[in-house]
């Protein structure tokens, strides 16, 4: 819940601003939650403001504003190019992203969002000891979102999708039997089964699973400021030297790194064909071992 708690903080915080201070040198624009359950804004919004302060004593002061609503897919895309609504955005990426915005090719999720757990009904526990192969994971129904990279990369690998209309409705349509299994990241899934607990009884963690589909997140920034882009990705760099990116990343995904348990799950493993090859900008800090559990 530490991550709902600050998503309600960080918007009414937000919407208490009337007006731009003076001193601020930077106006940075982001989006909120998918939904009041939507556990994953925390440490984009965290992460953001952590690089916009590591680099103050270069470019000043900021106003961070996270009290927008996060929008479709779509609409997101045509803010951040005008720019006036939202300039930053943390998000998997995907091609009409990087050729629409200014990229920063920093894996700011660390790899994680490449290993996902399996959402489930209880109900299908012995059904899902007997899958090992992506072939296996074909023959059940994917429940996903019509604009997520996710939905893009199963259905070009031959999935059987079904699409939900918005945020919740992908957890309530496995709720109810309507898809077969939910693929959440290691970052996400925790947080996500807590927040939705009363909504989903009967979903688990199908315990012995994990699906890896290679899908960095990066920090986009609309064209229109290039100066954020740059602030951005220096602070980053900043704290990805100095241990400061380490820490922020271990106190939301360390416990959640361990409870997955991922050295001892049988890992499905899918190409993402997606995928841009411009990855100049990775080095060996930038990620981290989710296999790990100590």
């Amino acid at each position: 819940m530490r991550a709902l708690a600050l998503l309600v903080n960080v918007v009414v915080a937000a919407a208490m601003i009337t007006g731009v201070p003076a001193a601020a040198s930077d106006v940075v624009r982001v989006e909120g939650g998918h939904s009041a359950r939507d556990t994953r804004v925390g440490y984009k919004v965290d992460l953001i403001r952590a690089a916009l302060k590591a680099t103050e004593d270069t470019h000043g002061p900021f106003l961070l504003d996270a009290s927008l609503p996060a929008m479709p897919r779509d609409r997101t895309l045509r803010e951040l190019v005008r720019g006036h609504l939202l300039n930053v955005h943390i998000a998997p990426t995907k091609p009409d992203l990087e050729a629409a915005l200014l990229t920063i090719r920093v894996p700011v999720l660390r790899g994680l969002l490449d290993y996902r757990l399996l959402l489930i009904h209880a109900d299908d526990r012995e059904r899902f000891n007997r899958v090992r192969t992506v072939e296996d994971l074909k023959r059940l129904r994917v429940g996903l979102r019509s604009q997520w990279s996710t939905t893009q990369i199963l259905e070009a690998a031959g999935f059987d999708v079904v699409q939900a209309q918005d945020y919740d409705g992908v957890f309530t349509m496995l709720e109810y039997r309507r898809s077969d299994f939910l693929p959440r990241g290691i970052n996400e899934v925790f947080g996500e089964m807590e927040a939705m607990r009363d909504r989903i009884p009967h979903v688990i963690i199908e315990p012995r699973l994990a699906l890896n589909i290679p899908l960095p997140s990066y920090v986009f920034v609309s064209p229109r400021t290039p100066r954020l882009a740059e602030r951005v990705e220096s602070g980053l760099r900043r704290m990805i030297a100095d241990g400061r990116f380490d820490a922020l990343f271990q106190s939301y995904f360390g416990d959640d790194i361990r409870r997955a348990g991922l050295a001892q799950r049988h890992v499905i493993r899918l190409p993402n064909p997606f995928l841009s090859e411009r990855k100049a900008a990775w080095l060996p800090e930038d990620w981290c071992d989710p296999y790990r559990s100590e």
